[in-house]
């Protein structure tokens, strides 16, 4: 019999102020895979699966493709060509996929038609803008680069694999940043903080859930899969799919001045 697989589909309605009255954008965030072979692939092809049955607008992955060696990427590829949305698959690299073969990563997933952005935006066709970022300490980083195009009244989310870039990204350029990199602290053992864990091992301040940092909001997922060997699982802390409807402003109802 398989294993159960633990995770859990978080939903979030957020207004964005930018967007035209009535639109809604649903976006399906997947974070932090980490494929490491044959054993991996239940709970991504899991996640997946969840991930498409909310039927998003739009796909966002926010990095660590990969655990800590590259393994099969054409069955790491297969998987994610599974994902498919009308207004795209968008993604970013993780400091995994930096430090290991980043250039075979992005080409891996290229191919089965997710569309990696380093450091650029690109603007939907239904008023929102999604902008990416190389990672904070493995990448080349130009977060100038990456936000060349906003501040035009088009709201922006941006993907940015480690969550410290809400503490350099400019207020008034971004909207809503989504991350990954801490995995909720994977492991949630008791009288240790996940707080601790995320502050140690990964030197952030930020765990999982909503944080506001200089007027721009960020979500912080859990991600899916886990690192460490020979401790590379998860424990009371599950793996998660965030499911996100991006709104404007709400039309009238009848009757409404």
């Amino acid at each position: 019999m398989a294993a159960s697989i633990d995770l859990e589909m978080t939903s979030h309605r957020v207004l964005l102020e930018g967007l035209p009255t009535g639109v809604c954008v649903r976006a399906a965030q997947l974070s932090d895979l980490h494929w490491h072979g044959a054993s991996t692939e239940p709970p991504i092809a899991a996640a997946i699966q969840h991930a498409m049955g909310c039927r998003p607008d739009v796909v966002l992955l926010t990095g660590d493709f990969i655990r800590d060696r590259v393994r099969d990427l054409s069955r790491l590829a297969r998987l994610v060509a599974e994902l498919h949305a009308p207004l795209g698959v968008f993604a970013v690299m993780g400091n995994h996929d930096y430090s290991l073969r980043r250039g075979e990563v992005a080409a891996a997933i290229g191919d089965v038609g997710v569309r990696v952005l380093h450091d650029t935006s690109v603007a939907l066709p239904v008023g929102l803008r999604i902008a990416g970022v190389d990672d904070l300490l493995y990448g080349e980083q130009d977060l100038s680069a990456a936000l060349a195009e906003t501040g035009d009244g088009m709201p922006t989310v941006m993907l940015a694999h480690n969550p410290n870039n809400a503490l350099v990204t400019p207020s008034g350029r971004v909207d809503v940043i989504l991350s990954g990199h801490t995995h909720g602290g994977q492991m949630r053992f008791p009288g240790i903080s996940p707080a601790w864990i995320c502050r140690v091992h990964v030197r952030t301040q930020f765990v999982h859930g909503w944080y506001t940092v200089g007027g721009v909001r960020m979500y912080v997922n859990r991600g899916i899969g886990a690192v460490g060997e020979p401790f590379a699982f998860r424990y009371r802390c599950p793996s998660e799919v965030s499911v996100f409807d991006f709104h404007g402003p709400e039309p009238l109802t009848d009757g409404v001045a």
